[in-house]
């Protein structure tokens, strides 16, 4: 296998993910965050079924309930995500979520036998801190202000620890099943999950209202990026790949500028290159 492959699928994942993360702003602003998930995913799903005829990997009946459980998991991820989005600034709270950086790394070294070495332990401490610098409203903490953490960090944050423990049963069933099950089995139990809660809350489907290019667009980018992401994690290391494919935040940040007029301040910017260095510093060896 060429050892190259995992950092062009690593790649490729950044960029459709990169894309992902407006097109369902997009969507959660306009739609209910449940109804969002159910519709792009499900889509996704229809999209991955004739790729079926090209892929020939088995399935343990035994690893169906292990499928089940990452689905509902990844599902409550997507939906404190898109809450996060929803409520937030999109070039705050995107790379807020790379608290699953060093999550996925650190579970990498200890459930993997992953390498651990000081560069990525002073790239964790960088993300950490970057992280802190997204979220704060210094000016209020100064203040003493009541609220000084920014609108829709909370949920980013506990999405992005969600996203760095997922990861590492993604990797497992990956390795095992194979990336197409994965890839397929785990939207089952997010669209399991979400049409449940909609049945039961009884949400509307207002089919005139959705903006059915959103959804189109972000099931494409997601089916193709996770696709490369579930591949890349078969033949190179959790740590290495989830640091390429966080890199994502970058393209959201810079198309979110364009198309949501969205930007950051000083402290901000400062949080946000600190995050970035990290994740480039993760990838030294």
């Amino acid at each position: 296998m060429n050892s190259a492959l995992p950092l062009l699928l690593s790649i490729g994942a950044m960029l459709c993910w990169g894309a992902l993360y407006i097109f369902t702003t997009k969507l959660s602003r306009k739609v209910d965050p449940f109804v969002t998930l159910f519709l792009f995913q499900f889509t996704s799903i229809l999209m991955l079924l004739p790729l079926r005829l090209f892929v020939h990997q088995q399935i343990d009946i035994r690893g169906i309930g292990m499928f089940v459980f990452l689905g509902g998991f990844g599902g409550l991820i997507w939906l404190l995500f898109l809450y996060a989005t929803k409520i937030g600034s999109v070039p705050i709270v995107i790379p807020v979520t790379n608290i699953s950086i060093p999550i996925a790394a650190l579970l990498g070294v200890v459930f993997l036998h992953e390498s651990f070495s000081i560069f990525k332990g002073i790239s964790i401490v960088l993300v950490l801190l970057g992280v802190i610098l997204l979220s704060f409203d210094f000016k209020a903490l100064r203040a003493l202000q009541k609220k000084f953490v920014f609108t829709g960090v909370a949920p980013a944050f506990f999405a992005g620890l969600g996203m760095g423990t997922s990861s590492l049963f993604s990797a497992f069933l990956t390795r095992q099943y194979g990336w197409y099950n994965t890839s397929v089995l785990i939207r089952v139990g997010m669209v399991a999950l979400t049409l449940s809660v909609i049945l039961i809350r009884r949400i509307p489907i207002k089919i005139k209202d959705i903006p059915w290019k959103y959804v189109i667009f972000a099931a494409l980018v997601d089916t193709i990026g996770y696709a490369f992401y579930n591949i890349a994690i078969t033949y190179g290391e959790l740590s290495y790949v989830s640091v390429i494919t966080s890199s994502c935040t970058v393209v959201t940040v810079f198309l979110s500028y364009i198309f949501l007029k969205e930007k950051l301040n000083h402290i901000q910017l400062l949080g946000f290159c600190f995050s970035i260095a990290g994740i480039i510093l993760l990838q030294v060896r």
